[in-house]
């Protein structure tokens, strides 16, 4: 799940509940990032992405940094396992 307050509505906290990663990607020195297919606009980057465990807890799985232009989808950096969100 990607949530934030996106440029083209700042006042309301935006999510994308059904949307998933993708896999990996690496970035231009080989560093690791992810893809994902969420919906975000300007201003989803710094957003957590989310993503659900097997027993239906959150945890961070990495932090956006990109969004497509004109369709869903974008880079986050990974993040280290943090634990679940409570």
């Amino acid at each position: 799940m990607l949530g934030g307050y996106q440029q083209d509505r700042a006042e309301r906290l935006m999510a994308d509940t059904d949307c998933r990663l993708l896999g990996p990607a690496r970035d231009a020195t080989g560093r690791p990032l992810l893809r994902h297919g969420c919906s975000g606009t300007r201003g989803s980057s710094g957003a957590p992405l989310l993503t659900r465990d097997g027993e239906g807890r959150w945890a961070v799985a990495g932090v956006v940094v990109m969004a497509e232009a004109r369709r869903a989808g974008g880079i986050a950096v990974p993040v280290g396992a943090i634990g679940p969100l409570r």
